[in-house]
């Protein structure tokens, strides 16, 4: 019968030098399993938590925290590991260290730099000489342990350890009491004083139980445990001498002097800074950082626990607030300005709720409020309009007066929610409700919000698959001469077509499109078909331009010009004939991407129109510094045309001034032929609307000899309805 292979033995190499680590590991990888530590606490912790030990140490002498002698003791003191041999492996030349190294029970003592062919030879016969001893004790435990116990006390040595051991009970940092059965201080130290205030001296003989803590009972039964021979490790909170708590990391163990007599080790050490940076932490986790206010995770703790309760879930409601204007603030005075306002703005609302109700930032320029015990929806509607009238008084940030003001949304009251996330959905809905009213107001939750949001969600995913599909039609409606009655240009228009042949209103799907992003592959799609339409039009002696819309999103996009130069000449169709509706804010929103587009388009030749003119925050003569073409009235005062005085004196001004500042003008939505009159006698070249033509489809235009660009084109019957988005 072959005996199994024996086990590698496993060797723990102790250095605070990688490098020495590197060199006593390369030396012995080959025959030895090898564990490294960098610390004395670092090894007893490998050592004491290993299921096998190791059958010899290398262990260095000068370490930072507890050096190798120390590491050496701790070895010898506990039964489990005081029979590993030691090698102290150390650049310590002095006899006395030497001395010193083997008194504590060391096994050799190897000076650095190491002779590779010596240290490999000692390590080996050590490692020889453990597992032989293994092997011994293992087949005569009881004679070894026998012999064990002789030895340590014919340790000549001991003297020299208790010495030890004295300096360290009295330089430790810790407070450390040596307790008889009975519960008696025999001896403290003088980390007692350090930490708790009482003079050593002064607790000697005394009960350990004079210690006041805030749970005797578990105190009481910490020592019990120790007692019958459990180390017992714990937090709790004593008392200073002079009265204040102090939180303290206490271990106990029992101390074996005779086999009837059984002491006990109390070590305690304070932990109050400790408990100061996890109670920081906590803070942290559960606050904002730049407000100080309760953060979403702490909020949704808090109404977590609401709704739980039915009393308080049916006297209690939620507000979502988001600041109106507030990114205006960051683009302008920058985001430290914000930063401040945001500070401010928390500080108003903390001191505008009740004591017992919770503010919380949410993120960015969004806050949450739960307001508990209120009895109606008036209480609730009063706490609101507090929030509001608050966001809407006059900050001052960095010297400047700053109007921001906010909207609202509020659920009130909760007894149908059962997890606070349903709770903030339907408040954040609310809210963007009241934004979408004027903002500067707040709504309350009704469920047909939520239909209303699923329904968009629904929309965006047919807008996409639609987008997919290229099922968007361009139809055109005439912009014409009005002097002359002829057809000057047509502008795109576009319409989705779903699946079952009906049509989606461009009010419907436009908003959308923008809020998505998806108007920018609608957009790009729009001006590809409405080109290709355009340049199969028929020759005639006064070819009509094709004006379409675009969104200020696509200008944004950096690749917005070159899409528009390779969608004409993937056409053939003429850049002077392609006029570009734009809105009054894109010229004003200094953006160098859409101005930079502007610049190449303006290059390339294509016009540039002002749509739905008077309606932004632009006049005459601030456009004077674009190059543009042509202004487009918007339609809503041409409706007010004759009946609104003031929408004649705007549409006769901005006559007036194009004319001399040499824009063209286009008057959008005429329906009736009052208002045709009109707009002749001021001057207005052309003109769009009902009155002419509905939009149609590219294939209807010039189906009729009446749609030539020399021929007037057909009125529409005024019962015909407006279509939205014309």
């Amino acid at each position: 019968m072959t005996s199994e292979p024996m086990e590698q033995a496993r060797l723990l190499i102790v250095d605070d030098t990688p490098a020495n680590i590197d060199i006593l590991g390369n030396l012995l990888m080959d025959s030895y399993a090898i564990q490294v530590a960098t610390s004395g606490h670092q090894a007893l912790e490998l050592i004491h938590r290993a299921p096998a030990k190791p059958d010899l140490i290398l262990l260095d002498v000068m370490m930072p925290g507890m050096d190798g002698f120390t590491v050496c003791r701790e070895l010898k003191k506990n039964e489990a590991t005081r029979h590993i041999p030691v090698i102290f492996v150390t650049a310590k030349t002095d006899e006395g260290d030497e001395a010193e190294g083997l008194s504590i029970g060391a096994v050799d003592y190897i000076r650095k730099p190491i002779a590779p062919a010596i240290t490999r030879r000692r390590v080996d016969n050590h490692v020889a000489l453990k597992r032989y001893q293994d092997h011994i004790i293992s087949r005569h435990k009881a004679r070894c342990e026998t012999m064990a116990r002789a030895l340590h006390e014919e340790n000549r040595n001991r003297i020299r350890q208790e010495s030890y051991f004295r300096q360290l009970f009295a330089h430790a940092p810790q407070a450390i009491f040596l307790v008889n059965n009975e519960g008696e201080v025999m001896e403290a130290n003088p980390g007692v004083e350090r930490i708790l205030g009482y003079a050593a001296e002064s607790l000697t003989g005394k009960p350990i139980s004079c210690l006041e803590t805030e749970k005797p009972e578990e105190h009481k039964e910490f020592l019990s445990r120790i007692s019958i021979g459990e180390t017992v490790h714990c937090e709790i909170r004593t008392r200073h001498a002079k009265g204040h708590p102090v939180p303290v990391a206490m271990v106990g163990y029992p101390v074996h002097t005779s086999p009837e007599n059984r002491d006990i080790f109390l070590v305690m050490e304070d932990i109050s800074r400790r408990k100061r940076l996890e109670e920081d932490l906590r803070h942290q986790a559960s606050h904002d950082a730049l407000t100080d206010l309760a953060n979403r995770r702490l909020f949704a703790r808090h109404l977590d626990g609401l709704l739980q309760n039915p009393e308080q879930k049916n006297r209690s409601a939620v507000l979502f607030v988001d600041l109106d204007r507030f990114k205006a603030v960051n683009d302008t005075l920058g985001h430290s300005a914000g930063d401040r306002l945001l500070c401010e703005v928390a500080a108003r609302f903390r001191d505008n709720i009740r004591p017992w109700d919770l503010v919380a930032r949410m993120g960015g320029d969004e806050f949450a409020l739960l307001v508990t015990s209120v009895s109606t929806l008036q209480d609730v509607e009063e706490i609101t309009r507090r929030i509001l009238d608050t966001a809407a008084s006059a900050f001052d940030v960095d010297g400047k007066t700053v109007h921001i003001g906010a909207s609202v949304g509020m659920v009130y009251p909760l007894n149908s929610y059962e997890t606070s996330e349903s709770v903030m959905r339907d408040a954040d809905l609310a809210m963007y409700r009241a934004k979408a009213c004027g903002k500067g107001r707040f709504e309350i939750f009704h469920k047909d919000f939520h239909h209303k949001a699923v329904d968009a969600m629904e929309m965006e995913a047919a807008l996409r698959e639609a987008l997919s599909q290229k099922a968007f039609p361009v139809w055109f409606q005439p912009i014409v001469d009005l002097e002359t009655g002829k057809t000057a240009g047509f502008e795109a228009l576009v319409r989705w077509q779903q699946t079952d042949g009906s049509m989606v209103s461009p009010a419907d799907f436009i908003p959308l499109a923008e809020e998505t992003g998806l108007i920018v592959p609608l957009g790009q799609q729009v001006l590809e078909k409405a080109l290709n339409t355009a340049a199969a039009w028929p020759c005639m002696e006064n070819q009509p331009y094709l004006a379409v819309n675009v969104s200020a999103r696509q200008f944004e996009e950096k690749g917005f010009a070159d899409m528009v130069a390779e969608a004409l000449k993937a056409s053939g169709f003429e850049a002077a004939r392609l006029h570009l509706e734009i809105t009054e804010s894109l010229l004003f929103s200094q953006s160098e991407t859409a101005m930079d587009s502007l610049n190449r388009l303006r290059d390339m030749g294509v016009g540039i129109a002002i749509d739905d003119f008077g309606t932004g925050y632009a006049n005459l003569a601030c456009l004077r510094k674009f190059t543009l073409n042509q202004i487009k009235i918007d339609r809503s005062f041409v409706a007010g045309l004759p009946d609104r005085p003031e929408c004649m004196e705007i549409v006769r001004s901005v006559m007036e001034l194009s004319s001399r500042m040499g824009f063209s003008v286009v008057a959008e939505g005429i329906e009736t032929n009052k208002q045709l009159d009109i707009l002749k006698s001021f001057g207005c070249p052309m003109g769009q609307g009902y009155l002419f033509s509905k939009p149609q489809p590219g294939d209807l235009l010039f189906s009729h000899p009446a749609r030539s660009s020399d021929c007037i084109c057909t009125p529409v019957s005024k019962t015909e309805p407006t279509l939205a988005g014309a």
